[in-house]
């Protein structure tokens, strides 16, 4: 049996309501599912929260509702859910956002995999349409990549698995490696994903399985400070992997992308710091080198921008231009 946990913290009912409906209309019928309400006991909507969920739990008793007293973070949630999941003998454990939105076949497909694969997978991930709501419209855009097996080298480059939305994971394994962090900020899931990848495997079903929302000005500006700080501990917790000969490519990425973030949170002492470790490591990457820093002083995802408007207005150049770059870097 699957336990799908969605862990919600101040999102209105109807938004809840919507990530809800999304595992009640899974194909796959054995399910549990547990809403971790992580809100404030303030929060305007808690007893509209609560009212909607136990009204689908009356009808439907494989949902329950699972309130904490206060806020204490969506690591917390997460890791209370998994200790629900391992005492009652759930196998897998799926979780999603309240803001995100799992596709029908979703956790079907991926127990199928898990089925085809050894036993030494313990995650399976897959696709997902990026939805971005903002001044424009609603912008959905499929992304996927197939990596599978021993991944851990190509995870500390960047996380291709994806938000906590993405995965169902063995409970055993996930309880094995101490579930989610709680004194990371952000980044979390990258920090689990890399844990679990030391000693399993990963599998991966490429066609999108969820809608991952995002909205327009998430992570901007407040949250920056955030980013460095977990950046830090990531690469710092990590620090034996990173050192690792063998992942000195994935190390000179993240000094590149630390000293980027530190230039735009204004840290330049810092910054520079980071950005001399990074060129130390490849000097004669002199462009990606260069590139970095000067993105960095362009307006806040500026260059993001321009990069998506590229993709998706001359997908075929952008390919040949990503294959060109790929062989140059050797890390095809």
């Amino acid at each position: 049996m699957i336990l799908a946990a969605i862990t919600t913290c101040k999102r209105k009912p109807e938004m809840l309501e919507r990530a809800l409906k999304s595992v009640v209309n899974q194909t796959y019928k054995d399910w549990n599912l547990l809403v971790v309400d992580d809100s404030p006991a303030d929060y305007e909507f808690r007893e509209d929260v609560r009212k909607m969920v136990e009204g689908y739990s009356e009808n439907d008793k494989r949902i329950r509702y699972y309130p904490h007293d206060k806020n204490y973070g969506a690591q917390r949630a997460r890791n209370n859910a998994l200790k629900i999941a391992e005492k009652e003998g759930f196998e897998f454990i799926a979780y999603l956002d309240d803001d995100d939105e799992w596709l029908p076949e979703k956790l079907e497909k991926q127990l199928s995999k898990f089925n085809e694969c050894n036993k030494n997978t313990a995650l399976v991930y897959c696709g997902q349409y990026f939805v971005i709501l903002d001044s424009t419209g609603k912008i959905s855009l499929q992304i996927s990549k197939v990596k599978e097996g021993h991944v851990h080298s190509d995870l500390l480059i960047g996380n291709f698995i994806g938000s906590c939305s993405i995965p169902m994971v063995r409970t055993k394994v996930l309880q094995e490696v101490g579930g989610f962090d709680e004194n990371f900020e952000a980044r979390q899931d990258l920090e689990t994903w890399l844990r679990v990848t030391e000693q399993y495997d990963v599998a991966c079903i490429n066609e999108p399985l969820i809608r991952y929302h995002k909205y327009h000005g998430d992570h901007i500006g407040s949250s920056l400070s955030r980013d460095i700080r977990s950046l830090k501990r990531l690469m710092l917790k990590h620090e034996a992997s990173f050192k690792n000969e063998k992942n000195k490519y994935a190390l000179w990425r993240r000094l590149l992308l630390l000293s980027k973030k530190l230039i735009q949170n204004r840290e330049y002492k810092d910054a520079f710091k980071t950005w001399i470790q990074a060129v130390s490591l490849y000097p004669l990457r002199i462009i990606s080198n260069l590139t970095t820093v000067l993105y960095a002083f362009l307006p806040f995802g500026f260059a993001a921008r321009c990069k998506y408007g590229f993709r998706t207005r001359f997908p075929s150049l952008y390919k040949i231009l990503k294959l060109i770059k790929e062989k140059l870097s050797g890390r095809m």
